[in-house]
């Protein structure tokens, strides 16, 4: 059976690139012929240099840049590349091609303007001479607030999916309110797929590379801002040594061009990490690094990814909010009161049991071709 995988697995971060990677090699290891199709937005997020003033800042942002353009060449791509934002045209690239087409992981269903206008291509309308299923999208998105013909455009596109998942409740939520199709909650894919770092070698590499005091204990921070980071310092003292793993953070040292492999290596050498992103929180859990996680987007703190995942597997005690005023004080004895070691196997295996409806799914449909 030959699958197309349809996501941002061109949008320049970690967990765009990694959940496309684990959900294409997992689907590889169960005999699949799989490959993502090539498909570039007009105006897609994130597959751009966000500029800066500040020139050193633009430095790390380009090597960082350079680096996710080398990683392609790792994905296995359709070929030509296509680029557009017209339905028409991704339809007629891709019709007759696949056997199944998967729309997913990440929030290619997000309602918001611009490409992201609902629906769009990422709801694959039209007939493509397959059969389509969605995997763990996320939507953050409220379907009441849509006009009667966008409602109506998103019924029609739910109506040619054979199995629909999203990975947190709120979006699997809104997404039943718009068809009668059973919706499931599905894992992100980066659990489907067993990519765990090595923690040797990332410290190795921190220090090598990044010149990282290995024989401090070692913090990673992902999407912090300034005066957090400022907080950190001064409440932890010399006796650990601070790493931005994504975005640039001055006084700090800043690996920003790591690999997304490498990266994972760095996050398992980690003794903790604070995090706003929700894949770094994924891959924390994944390599059992100690970990809090700041949600620093939702004014509903229930609609949230990182909120979801962790209040159904019983550790919110490691989330907090901007909207809470104490919020870095609260992150700070989070990281104080953390034990040395942790063992989120548990939630890993829990996680994985969440896909066995896709897989499932996928399994009938071999027997029945």
């Amino acid at each position: 059976m030959k699958i197309g995988v349809l996501t941002f697995h061109k949008s320049h971060n970690y967990g765009a690139f990694l959940q496309c990677y684990c959900l294409t090699h997992f689907l590889t290891e169960r005999g699949y012929d799989v490959e993502i199709i090539d498909f570039n937005n007009i105006a897609p997020s994130g597959y751009s240099i966000k500029w800066s003033r500040n020139p050193i800042k633009c430095y790390h942002m380009i090597k960082r840049y350079r680096m996710f353009n080398k990683q392609q060449s790792i994905l296995r791509l359709s070929s030509p590349e296509i680029i557009s934002g017209d339905s028409e045209e991704l339809r007629e690239y891709v019709y007759g091609k696949y056997d199944l087409i998967i729309a997913g992981s990440d929030e290619i269903w997000r309602l918001a303007g611009g490409f992201r206008d609902t629906p769009n291509v990422y709801w694959l309308p039209g007939d493509m001479h397959c059969r389509k299923m969605a995997y763990a999208i996320s939507s953050r998105g409220d379907f009441s607030t849509l006009n009667e013909k966008q409602r109506e455009g998103v019924r029609n596109c739910l109506k040619d999916f054979s199995f629909i998942s999203l990975r947190d409740r709120y979006s699997k939520e809104q997404i039943q309110t718009m068809t009668d199709k059973k919706v499931h909650l599905c894992c992100d894919p980066t659990f489907l797929y067993d990519l765990r770092g090595d923690k040797e070698k990332g410290r190795q590499l921190l220090h090598n590379k990044y010149g990282v005091d290995s024989s401090k204990h070692i913090i990673g921070i992902m999407g912090m801002e300034p005066e957090v980071v400022k907080a950190l310092k001064k409440s932890l003292g010399n006796s650990i040594s601070i790493v931005s793993l994504y975005d640039y953070n001055a006084g700090i040292v800043n690996a920003l061009d790591l690999t997304p492999f490498e990266w994972i290596d760095a996050i398992a050498a980690l003794d903790f990490m604070f995090t706003n992103y929700f894949h770094g929180m994924c891959f924390a859990i994944q390599n059992n690094t100690p970990f809090c996680a700041i949600d620093r987007r939702e004014q509903i703190i229930e609609r949230g990814k990182m909120y979801d995942l962790l209040d159904i597997y019983d550790m919110l005690d490691r989330f907090f909010t901007r909207n809470d005023a104490d919020y870095v004080s609260k992150a700070i004895e989070c990281f104080n009161n953390s034990e040395s070691s942790v063992d989120f196997s548990s939630t890993v295996l829990e996680l994985k049991k969440t896909a066995e409806p896709f897989v499932n799914y996928l399994n009938k449909m071999e027997q029945k071709s």
